[in-house]
């Protein structure tokens, strides 16, 4: 969960954030097997800018071009996109619960506008099949468009109990805390009917961990300082209005710092690394409530201590379904 707070009359704003996690996994074999996780992760942050994220405008846009190209209206503005655009903000602000007859609270108030604004001079069966169409099934697509800076302070806790049959039993507290700097950009591209942005983040945290070995009444307790910086590119294409294809290309780079206790970095391995990734999305709306999401990407992994780099790959398939 986040929140923003812009001051009126600027593009100054301070937010919040936080997340909550947690796992239980374990199995009934004789191999007995457990583990429960939780973790918390707040921040607190002030920045400048705003991302605006392009939805609603999106479908008014695909409305009006194909009801110019089945006859029902000569032609349109850019106004009028724009008013019909607010619409779509109102009914999706305004949800009717009854689902019997939210389908038809939402066209009427489409069809409306139209006819009220004078864009379409009357009703008709093309207009209501285009309404009705792209309302079912083209409102799921999202374009950013701005630019944001952001900086603030970060923190997590995370709490892990293991217990395995075969080795040790194991307590685990995670704390860190520190500072962060992040900045993104995005442009639409009419031309081409998408956009694409970059951004980078850079993260300095310090890290406590402590251990405990129940079963052999064994303690470890370590402390690091440990800096992320990642970058990253997207590029959106919509080949059309039930289709979205995102590339995204992303590195991060993970430098472990300094240490007062604990850790040698010349024998861990988790410390200094990069990683190089290129993924695909490939999302199709089956319909305004169901989209059907194609994944794959190509990572490269290096790491100093060994000296090693690694290539995987990843494919799946996944669905969504929206409840409101």
């Amino acid at each position: 969960m986040s929140r923003l707070f812009y001051k009126p009359g600027s593009n100054k704003f301070w937010g919040w954030s936080g997340g909550l996690d947690a796992t239980q996994q374990g199995n009934n074999t004789p191999d007995d097997f457990a583990a429960s996780r939780l973790s918390f992760t707040p921040s607190l942050f002030r920045g400048m800018g705003r991302i605006e994220f392009a939805e609603d405008a999106l479908l008014a846009t695909w409305i009006m071009q194909d009801l110019k190209a089945a006859g029902v209206v000569n032609t349109y503005a850019s106004e009028n996109i724009d008013l019909l655009a607010r619409t779509i903000t109102d009914i999706i602000g305004n949800r009717v619960f009854d689902f019997r007859r939210r389908r038809i609270y939402e066209l009427k108030q489409l069809n409306q506008t139209l006819l009220e604004s004078g864009m379409v001079e009357e009703e008709s069966f093309d207009l209501f099949a285009i309404l009705n169409d792209n309302w079912a099934f083209a409102n799921r697509a999202t374009l950013r468009h701005g630019s944001q800076f952001t900086y603030g302070i970060q923190g997590a806790a995370m709490g892990q109990l293991l217990r395995d049959d075969e080795l040790n039993n194991i307590r685990r507290v995670d704390l860190s805390g520190g500072a962060f700097l992040e900045y993104e950009r995005h442009r639409i591209v009419p031309q081409n009917n998408g956009s694409h942005g970059f951004g980078g983040r850079l993260d300095i945290l310090h890290i406590f961990e402590g251990t405990q070995v129940i079963d052999n009444d064994f303690d470890i307790d370590r402390e690091w300082w440990q800096a992320y910086f990642s970058l990253f590119y997207r590029r959106v294409w919509l080949p059309n209005s039930r289709s979205q294809l995102i590339l995204t290309n992303q590195l991060l780079i993970n430098e472990w710092l300094s240490s007062s206790v604990g850790p040698n970095p010349g024998t861990s391995t988790q410390f200094n690394s990069s990683r190089l990734r290129s993924t695909l999305s490939i999302n199709y709306f089956l319909n305004y409530n169901w989209t059907m999401t194609l994944l794959a990407n190509l990572t490269a992994n290096h790491s100093q201590n060994p000296n090693r780099w690694t290539l995987s790959h990843n494919i799946s398939l996944r669905t969504t379904y929206f409840i409101f």
